[in-house]
C-alpha cells in the first residue's frame, strides 16, 4: 500500500492506547524476504501470507488465531484431555533444544503414553534417526537450534530415506504461511505452533503417525512399564503451590493453554528460574567478550520461555534484542541487554518462589549419630529401575527420587542427589544419568 505501508499502519494499531481492544492482524503480502519476515515478527503481528493466497492455508490461520487467545477462567482444572488412541506406543523422537519446550511435549506425550528419544541438535536427530531409520514413528523437528537446524536436518534425513518414510513435523514459533512453506519444501509434512497447545501437538501427531491403531502392537520395551514401588515416606519440605496471580507471567494465560495444568505449570516456573537466575551477568559477559552468536541464542531461548509463561515485555525485549543481533544492527545491542535485564529481573525474583525445595538440611552430627538403614542391594536395585526408565525418558522415574534420598541418607550424596533432583523437574533425562552415575560410583565405596 501507499505510505503508510500495511507495516507502519500495524505498527500504529498493535501501539495504540486509545483502542478498547486490540484486533488480530494477519499480514499479506507478495514480498517474504527475510526483512519483511523479521519485521512482522518483531511488532507481534498474528499471521503473515503469502500472495497468491491459498484458501485452506488463510482459514487455517484465521482459526489457529483464535484458538490459541482462548482462556479459561484461573484455578481451574480443565478436564484431562483424552489423547488419540493411536499415539499409545507410538516412538517419537523429540528435536528440541529448548527445555521448557521439552519439558512440556514429554510430560504431555508421555501421559499418552507415547515413548520418546531425546535430540538437543539437528545433527543428532539426524544421527539418531539415520542409525535406526526404522525405530520412529515420527519426528517433531524445532526449526531453529544449534549446530543444526531443523530444515537442514529435514534434508538430510530426506536425502537418506526418501520422502515417504518417515513423517517429520515441525514446530516453529513462526505461524506464517512462509515459514509453513519452507518447513514444507525441506520435507517436513505438517507444523505445530509454539507456545505448545497440548490438543494441537496431539492431534497433529495422531495424524501424521506412520502406524496406526490397528497395527500397533505392544511390545517388550517398556511402554506400559508398571508403576514403581511407593516411595518411602520423607519429610521434605512440600513444593509450593501455583499461587492465582505471580507477575510478570501470565499465569491464567499459560494454565489455559496447557489444560489448567497447574503443577505442570508451576514447574516450569520453577525451571524458568533455574535456567535463566544467572542469565543477566552471562550476556554481560558475551558482550564483553563479543561472542554475539552465543548472547543471539540466548536471547532466543528466554524469548521462548517468556512466551511460554505469557511475560510478554520480557519476551518482545528478548525478540527485540535477537533480531539486532541476527540483522547485525550492533549499535542497538547494549541499550537492548539492558532493557532485557531490566525485565528479566522481577521475572527471575517471582520465579524464585516458586524453586522447589530440596531435602531439609540436616546437622552432619545429628546424621552421624543416627544413620540411616543401608541396603546395598535394595539401594541398588532401586538405583537400576532407575537406569531403566531414564533410558525411555519416563516421567515416572521421579517417584523414585524420595525412596534413593531415603535410603541415602547422611551420607556422602547430597549433591548428586540434588543435581538428579533437578535434573528430573526439567526432564533433562541425559543429566540425570550423569548424576545417576556418581551415586552407583560411590556407592560401591560404602563399608
Amino acid at each position: 500500500m501507499p505510505d503508510p505501508d500495511g507495516l507502519k499502519t500495524a505498527q500504529v494499531i498493535l501501539k495504540s492506547d486509545t483502542l478498547e481492544k486490540t484486533p488480530h492482524i494477519i499480514m499479506v503480502s507478495a514480498y517474504s524476504h527475510d526483512e519483511v519476515m523479521t519485521r512482522v515478527d518483531q511488532l507481534g503481528i498474528d499471521g503473515f501470507l503469502s500472495k497468491p493466497v491459498d484458501k485452506s492455508i488463510l482459514l487455517e490461520s484465521i482459526v489457529s488465531i483464535f484458538v490459541r487467545k482462548e482462556t479459561v477462567a484461573i484455578g481451574s482444572q480443565s478436564p484431562t484431555l483424552a489423547a488419540p488412541s493411536q499415539l499409545r506406543g507410538a516412538r517419537v523422537l523429540l528435536a528440541e533444544d529448548n527445555e521448557i519446550n521439552r519439558h512440556i511435549a514429554l510430560e504431555l506425550l508421555s501421559e499418552a503414553g507415547v515413548r520418546i528419544d531425546i535430540a538437543v541438535n539437528g545433527r543428532e536427530a539426524v544421527e539418531k534417526v539415520l542409525a535406526d531409520p526404522d525405530r520412529y514413528d515420527a519426528v517433531l523437528m524445532d526449526v531453529q537450534m544449534p549446530e543444526m537446524d531443523g530444515l537442514e536436518a529435514t534434508r538430510r534425513i530426506r536425502a537418506e530415506l526418501g520422502p515417504e518414510h518417515l513423517p517429520i513435523i515441525a514446530m516453529t514459533a513462526h505461524a506464517m504461511d512462509f515459514e509453513r512453506r519452507r518447513c514444507l519444501d525441506a520435507g517436513m509434512v505438517d507444523h505445530i505452533a509454539k507456545p505448545i497447545d497440548p490438543k494441537d501437538l496431539m492431534e497433529t501427531l495422531a495424524r501424521r503417525l506412520k502406524r496406526r491403531a490397528a497395527d500397533t502392537a505392544p511390545d517388550s520395551s517398556g511402554v506400559d512399564e508398571p508403576e514403581p514401588a511407593p516411595a518411602p515416606a520423607v519429610d521434605w519440605p512440600p513444593p509450593p503451590l501455583l499461587p492465582d496471580h505471580l507477575p510478570p507471567f501470565g499465569l491464567a494465560a499459560a494454565l489455559a493453554r496447557l489444560g489448567g495444568r497447574r503443577d505442570l505449570v508451576r514447574r516450569i516456573v520453577a525451571g524458568f528460574h533455574e535456567s535463566f537466575a544467572g542469565a543477566a551477568p552471562e550476556m554481560d559477559r558475551m558482550l564483553a567478550e563479543n561472542r554475539l552468536a552465543d548472547l543471539e541464542r540466548l536471547a532466543h531461548t528466554l524469548k521462548s520461555a517468556a512466551a511460554t509463561l505469557e511475560a510478554t515485555p520480557l519476551a518482545e525485549a528478548a525478540a527485540d534484542l535477537e533480531y539486532a543481533l541476527h540483522d547485525g544492527t550492533l549499535a542497538a545491542v547494549p541499550v537492548l541487554v539492558v532493557a532485557v535485564k531490566d525485565k528479566l529481573a522481577p521475572a527471575v525474583r517471582a520465579a524464585s518462589t516458586l524453586a522447589d525445595a530440596g531435602p531439609p538440611v540436616v546437622a552432619a552430627s545429628v546424621r552421624e549419630a543416627v544413620p540411616a538403614p543401608f541396603d546395598r542391594d535394595k539401594i541398588r536395585a532401586i538405583l537400576d529401575e532407575m537406569q531403566a526408565l531414564f533410558a525411555k525418558n519416563s516421567p515416572k522415574s521421579r517417584k523414585l527420587v524420595a525412596a534413593v534420598s531415603e535410603s541415602l541418607d547422611g551420607r556422602d550424596f547430597g549433591e548428586a542427589l540434588d543435581d538428579m533432583r533437578r535434573s528430573l523437574n526439567r526432564f533433562d533425562f541425559r543429566s540425570a544419568e550423569k548424576a545417576l552415575a556418581i551415586i552407583f560410583e560411590r556407592l560401591e565405596t560404602i563399608k
